[in-house]
């Protein structure tokens, strides 16, 4: 969510380089991103799948990270040093 209110910020700055100085913020990395945005309004031009904005209510936006990223949680084990993984119960170790 913070991502999508950087971009923003950046966008109603004119896409300028001092903004992003002064808020310590990547200006080229942040040409990258809205890169990867025009190639994903792209694909869904190319999929036919409408562009609709949800203004402020992000919680489908919320909604729609939870269940892209659900395969990758994992609660800790009993043991307090690994993780088991939701989806397969596979032991996993942060480093």
């Amino acid at each position: 969510m913070t991502y999508l209110k950087v971009y923003d910020g950046w966008l109603k700055s004119k896409k300028d380089r001092e903004w992003c100085h002064q808020y310590f913020i990547n200006s080229r990395n942040m040409k990258k991103v809205e890169d990867i945005r025009n190639q994903l309004q792209g694909y869904c031009k190319q999929g036919k799948i409408p562009l609709v904005s949800c203004e402020q209510e992000l919680t489908a936006v919320a909604r729609c990270l939870c269940t892209a990223f659900y395969s990758n949680t994992a609660t800790i084990a009993p043991d307090g040093k690994s993780y088991r993984m939701e989806v397969t119960a596979q032991e996993v170790y942060l480093h």
